[in-house]
């Protein structure tokens, strides 16, 4: 039988102890100021853990803050949300979580206690499904609002 030859794929050299090194170095970000434990990122993603209407129950968050805590346990300085949709009549995906209003705030606060209780940043994933603005936006973190309020 001829032996199939396969190439090394991208990344899976081993990386120097200086690039090991810099990996686990904080980061500030310059927008913000806020310093990152790390320089891992979990990417957002698309969860589809909220009701039908985009609104997060306690069945919901549990299932949302136990995928968040889980992420959290594993290290990365920063996690990203996946699509949190600022209008329930134009989500991208049926069971996106939808934040129009005040009501949701305090469950916003148990998800991002979920991610910060470990010393990660939790970037939310703000989208609107008509497309993006056509003008420039700044964009921050309102995670300290979120929690200190």
């Amino acid at each position: 039988m001829p032996s199939i030859s396969t190439p090394n794929r991208y990344g899976t050299e081993t990386l120097s102890a200086e690039d090991q090194a810099l990996l686990s170095e904080p980061l500030t970000l310059p927008f913000s100021g806020k310093v990152i434990k790390n320089r891992f990122c979990k990417a957002a993603l698309s969860e589809n853990l909220g009701r039908k209407d985009g609104q997060l129950d306690k069945s919901n968050l549990d299932r949302l803050v136990n995928v968040y805590n889980a992420w959290a346990e594993g290290g990365s300085g920063m996690i990203l949300t996946g699509n949190v949709m600022v209008d329930r009549t134009m989500r991208e995906m049926e069971l996106n979580v939808a934040v129009e209003d005040e009501r949701d705030i305090g469950r916003l606060k148990v998800w991002a206690q979920a991610v910060q209780k470990h010393g990660e940043f939790k970037g939310l994933i703000l989208d609107h499904a008509r497309g993006t603005p056509s003008t420039p936006m700044n964009i921050c973190s309102c995670a300290d609002q979120i929690l200190d309020g």
